[in-house]
C-alpha cells in the first residue's frame, strides 16, 4: 500500500506541476534566459524540474519528520512557510509599489519619520486607505483576529469519559472537538478552486479572443503591453513589460479573471483590493485600453457570495469526506476504543454502545466545524493577513501548531501511562 501510495503522489507531484507551468501560473524570467544563453522555454522545463524535485523532497522529509519526530513533516513546512511570510510582513524594510516599506514596522517608522501622513488627513477616505490597508493595519488586526479564534474553536471540545477494564482507576476522555477534521478540509476546498483556476488559464487563450493594447511609461523606461483573453468561460488579463530600448521583458504577471465563470469562482485572497469597488478597478490597471468594461459592483458581490458559498458548503463536504476516509467517523472510533480495551462508564462493553454515544456528537460538529473554518477563511482573505500569508495558510499554520502542542502533551502521557500507547495505535 506504501508503494502504490508513493507512486500516486510522484504522479500528482507531476500532474500539478504541468498545469502550473504550461498555463502560465509560473512566468519563466527573460533576463536568466539572456545571462544563459538559452530559450525560455528551457527556462520553463528548469522550473519544472525544480517543482518536482522539491516535491519529492518534500515527501522524503515528511517521512523522515512522520518517523523520528513529532507531528507531520507537511504540517511543519506549512507552519515554516507561513511564519516566514508573517516575518516578512513585520520586518522587511523593501519599499514596495506605494512607495511605502512592505514590512509594518519599517512602515510606520518610515511614515511617522517622513511625515507621510498629515493629522488633517487621519479621518478622509483617502487617509483611512492609507491607515488601514496601505498601513497594513487591518491585515495585522486581522490576523491577531484570526490565530486567537482559531485557538479558542481548537481548543472548545466535548470530553467523552473513558475507563480501562483491565486496569482499576485508570481513566482518561476522548476529546470531540468543534473543529473535529481540523482545517485540512480547506486545504482540499482551495485546491479545488485553484485547479479550476489553473484549467480556465490554459483554455482562456485556445477557446476565445484575443486582444493587446500598449503604453508607454517613458519614466520607467518601459514598454507596458496588456493582453485579454476573452471566451465563454471568462474573460483573463495579463501584463507585459518590455525595457524601451532592448525590447527584452522585464516584467510579466499570470492571466487573473475579470469576468466570467472563472471570476465568480476564483478565490479571494487579497483582502480589500479584491472586493472593495474602488480597489478592484486600481488592481486591474489597462482594462479601459482594451475597450473592456470596468468590473460592476453587483459583479463583485456575487464573487463574494459565491466564494463564501463555496468555502462553507465545500468545507462541511470535505470535512465529512475527511472523517469518513481517515477514520474518525464513529463507527471507526468506537472500534479503536473498544479494541484497546476502553469503555464508557455507565454504557455496555461493546462498540455499538460507544459508536451511538459518538453518534449524538461527531456528525454535528463535523457539520459545525466545516462551516465555521469556512467562514474564517472567507474572513481572512476579505480583511487580509500579514505579509500575504493567506487565510487558509494562516488557519493551517494555527491549527498544526496548536495540535503538535497537544501531540508533545500526547507522548508525555504515553511515558506516564505506558497502558495508553495501546489507545493511541502503538504496542506497549
Amino acid at each position: 500500500f506504501q508503494g502504490t501510495q508513493k507512486l500516486l503522489v510522484f504522479v500528482m507531484i507531476i500532474v500539478e506541476a504541468l498545469p502550473q507551468v504550461m498555463g502560465g501560473y509560473l512566468l519563466p524570467d527573460q533576463g536568466l534566459a539572456s545571462a544563459l544563453g538559452v530559450s525560455l522555454g528551457v527556462i520553463s522545463f528548469l522550473i519544472f524540474v525544480q517543482i518536482c524535485i522539491g516535491g519529492v523532497l518534500i515527501l522524503f522529509m515528511d517521512e523522515v519528520v512522520s518517523k523520528w519526530g513529532i507531528g507531520s513533516g507537511v504540517g511543519l513546512f506549512i507552519v515554516a512557510g507561513v511564519s516566514q511570510s508573517l516575518i516578512t510582513g513585520l520586518f522587511n524594510w523593501t519599499i514596495g509599489d506605494k512607495g511605502l516599506p512592505i514590512g509594518i514596522i519599517p512602515k510606520w517608522i518610515f511614515i511617522f519619520t517622513n511625515d507621510v501622513l498629515g493629522l488633517e488627513d487621519v479621518f478622509t477616505t483617502s487617509g483611512l486607505e492609507r491607515i488601514f490597508i496601505d498601513g497594513g493595519l487591518l491585515a495585522l488586526m486581522s490576523t491577531i483576529a484570526i490565530i486567537l479564534f482559531v485557538v479558542l474553536v481548537e481548543s472548545t471540545r466535548v470530553e467523552i469519559p473513558l475507563a480501562h477494564s483491565a486496569v482499576r482507576g485508570a481513566r482518561g476522555r476522548f476529546p470531540v472537538k468543534l473543529v473535529y477534521a481540523s482545517v485540512l478540509p480547506m486545504i482540499l476546498v482551495r485546491a479545488l478552486q485553484a485547479n479550476i483556476q489553473m484549467m480556465g488559464t490554459l483554455l482562456a487563450g485556445k477557446i476565445g479572443t484575443v486582444t493587446t493594447a500598449s503604453t508607454t511609461d517613458t519614466a520607467a523606461g518601459l514598454n507596458i503591453v496588456y493582453t485579454a483573453y476573452s471566451s465563454i468561460i471568462g474573460t483573463f488579463t495579463s501584463t507585459s513589460q518590455y525595457d524601451m530600448v532592448t525590447g527584452e521583458l522585464v516584467g510579466a504577471t499570470s492571466p487573473q479573471p475579470i469576468s466570467g465563470l472563472m471570476y465568480y469562482l476564483s478565490p479571494i485572497n487579497n483582502g480589500p483590493i479584491d472586493w472593495v469597488p474602488g480597489l478592484v478597478s486600481s488592481s486591474n490597471p489597462g482594462m479601459e485600453l482594451l475597450g473592456l468594461s470596468p468590473i460592476a459592483s453587483w459583479q463583485i458581490w456575487l464573487h463574494v457570495f459565491t466564494d463564501a458559498f463555496v468555502l462553507v458548503v465545500g468545507g462541511v463536504i470535505f470535512a465529512i469526506f475527511w472523517i469518513e476516509t481517515t477514520g474518525m467517523g464513529a463507527k471507526s472510533v468506537a472500534a479503536k476504543i473498544h479494541a484497546s480495551g476502553l469503555q464508557v462508564p455507565g454504557h455496555r462493553r461493546n462498540a455499538v454502545s460507544i459508536e451511538k454515544l459518538l453518534g449524538r456528537y461527531i456528525p454535528k460538529v463535523t457539520v459545525i466545524g466545516g462551516v465555521i473554518i469556512g467562514l474564517l477563511t472567507l474572513i481572512a482573505g476579505l480583511m487580509g493577513t500579514l505579509g500575504g500569508a493567506g487565510g487558509t495558510g494562516l488557519l493551517l499554520a494555527v491549527s498544526i501548531t496548536y495540535r503538535l502542542y497537544e501531540q508533545i502533551a500526547s507522548e508525555q502521557i504515553q511515558e506516564m501511562y505506558p497502558m495508553m500507547r495501546k489507545f493511541f495505535g502503538e504496542s506497549a
